[in-house]
C-alpha cells in the first residue's frame, strides 16, 4: 500500500490496489464488457464468468490469449475502434493476379476516442512509471512515442508485454508450454517479456517516422494540484493533466485542510463492496496514515467526515425557480445534479412532456417560452442519468405570469 495515488501514476507504475479500486467502482460486469468488446472474448460478461470472477480479474484473474490481449491493445491503438483480427490480407498466385483479399473490414467503436487517448498517454509516459520501472527501462523506445504495458500472473506462470503505436500493435508472453512456474530470473513483465518486445518494436519502428496520439477537442489539459488532483492549492506544487472536457476538478484543496492554524492531509473514501457496514477501503488508508512520521498525515477526526454515500447514487435539484416560485412567460431553469458517477443525460419535462435533453454538461440550463395563453400553473421535472445505470428526478410547480395563489 502506497498511499494518495493519482491515476496517471498508478496505472503508469502497475499499482495494485488502485485497480481493484476502480474495478469495484466500474463493477465487474460493466469491466468485462468492455473487455470482451475490445478483443478479449474468453471475457464475455456471461453468468458463468460473473460467478467465476471476482475482483482480482483486474489483476489478471482470467483467462486470455496473447492474440485477443493484443486485439484489445489494438482496439486503444485504432482509438477505440474494434476490429476482427485477420491473419491473411491477400492471397496471389505466382504471376501476381489476386486470388483472395480482405477489402471490407467494418470497424465497432466500443471504447470513446477521449477516454483511449488519456490511455494511450499515460502508458506512453515515462514519467508517469519512473518510479516502478526507472527512467531508462526498455520500456522507452528511443525517439519513439509508444504505449506499453507489462504484467504477470500468479507463480510466475506467465508474463505479458504489450505495447503500441498509431500504426502497430506488439504483444509478447512468456511462459512454460506446461503452465509450470518460471525460473525467477525471467519471473516479471520487465525481464521476461520486455526485452523480447523492445527489440521487435524496435526493428518495426527502426524506418518509420514519428507517430503521436492526436488529442480529441473535448479533452483540454489543466494545472491540477499534484497532491490531491483537485484545482491548485495554495503553495503545494502544481503539475499539468488531461481531462475530458466536463470532467475537470472544479474545486481546490481538495485534500489539504487547515484547523486551528494546522494543516492536514485528508483522505477519505467510501468501499462500495463492503456488506457488514465496515469501510475497509478507509482503514486500510487510517492505517497508512498512522505510519507516517509527518503529522500532517493525522487529522483530528472532525476533519474526517468519513463519506457514506454510495458514488453510484445520484440526486437531482432544481436550483432555480423554487417551487411555487411566480416566473415569467420566458424563463430559465437550472439544474444541479450530483453523483460520483458521470452524468449520461438529463431531461427537461414541462406537465409530463419532455421538451429538451443535454449531454456531457458541467452545469444544466434550460429556457422556456410559455404562450401568454397558458398562464397559470405548470409542473417543471428534471430527470437526471448517469454511467452507472441509476436515475434520479425532481419536480416542482410554479405559476407562469400571474402570482401563486394555494
Amino acid at each position: 500500500y502506497r498511499g494518495p495515488v493519482q491515476i496517471r501514476f498508478a496505472l503508469g507504475n502497475s499499482i495494485n490496489i488502485p485497480a481493484v479500486k476502480m474495478t469495484a467502482l466500474v463493477g465487474i460486469k460493466n469491466m468485462l464488457r468492455t473487455a470482451y468488446e475490445a478483443g478479449l472474448k474468453s471475457l464475455e460478461p456471461t453468468d458463468e464468468n460473473l460467478k467465476r470472477f471476482g475482483l482480482s480479474i483486474t489483476l489478471g484473474g482470467g483467462e486470455v490469449r496473447l492474440l485477443d490481449l493484443t486485439s484489445g491493445y489494438a482496439t486503444l491503438a485504432n482509438r477505440g475502434k474494434y476490429f476482427e483480427p485477420a491473419a491473411i490480407l491477400k492471397v496471389e498466385d505466382k504471376n501476381g493476379k489476386v486470388l483472395e483479399e480482405v477489402k471490407d473490414r467494418r470497424a465497432k467503436q466500443v471504447i470513446d476516442e477521449d477516454i483511449t487517448f488519456l490511455i494511450s498517454h499515460i502508458l506512453s509516459d515515462n514519467n508517469a512509471r519512473s518510479l516502478v520501472f526507472g527512467p531508462s527501462s526498455l520500456l522507452n523506445i528511443p525517439g519513439k512515442t509508444v504505449v506499453v504495458k507489462t504484467g504477470t500472473t500468479d507463480d510466475k506462470r506467465d508474463n505479458w508485454a504489450v505495447g503500441y503505436t498509431p500504426s502497430v500493435v506488439v504483444g509478447i508472453w512468456v511462459g512454460n508450454n506446461d503452465n509450470s512456474a518460471m525460473d525467477q530470473k525471467v519471473a516479471s513483465g520487465v525481464t521476461g517479456a520486455t526485452p523480447i518486445w523492445n527489440r521487435v518494436m524496435s526493428e518495426i519502428l527502426k524506418n518509420k517516422g514519428a507517430e503521436n496520439f492526436t488529442k480529441p477537442d473535448n479533452v483540454i489539459a489543466l494545472e491540477i494540484d499534484a497532491l490531491g488532483g483537485g484545482l491548485p492549492c495554495r503553495d503545494y506544487p502544481k503539475r499539468s493533466e488531461y481531462f475530458i472536457k466536463g470532467t475537470e476538478p472544479t474545486r481546490d484543496c481538495l485534500v489539504e485542510k487547515t484547523l486551528d492554524g494546522k494543516e492536514y492531509f485528508v483522505f477519505v473514501e467510501f468501499d462500495p463492496v463492503s456488506t457488514d457496514g465496515k469501510n475497509r477501503w478507509q482503514e486500510g488508508i487510517d492505517a497508512w496514515s498512522q505510519s507516517q512520521s509527518d503529522p500532517k498525515y493525522k487529522p483530528p477526526s472532525e476533519l474526517k467526515n468519513e463519506p457514506t454515500k454510495n458514488p453510484d447514487e445520484i440526486t437531482v435539484n432544481i436550483k432555480k425557480p423554487s417551487d411555487h416560485d411566480q416566473v415569467d412567460y420566458t424563463f430559465e431553469t437550472e439544474v444541479e445534479v450530483s453523483t460520483g458517477r458521470k452524468v449520461t443525460k438529463i431531461e427537461f419535462y414541462i406537465d409530463g412532456s419532455i421538451r429538451d435533453t443535454k449531454t456531457s454538461d458541467a452545469s444544466y440550463k434550460f429556457n422556456f417560452t410559455f404562450a401568454e395563453a397558458n398562464k397559470g400553473k405548470h409542473k417543471i421535472k428534471a430527470k437526471a442519468y448517469n454511467e452507472a445505470g441509476r436515475d434520479a428526478e425532481r419536480e416542482i410547480t410554479v405559476s407562469v405570469g400571474q402570482p401563486w395563489t394555494d
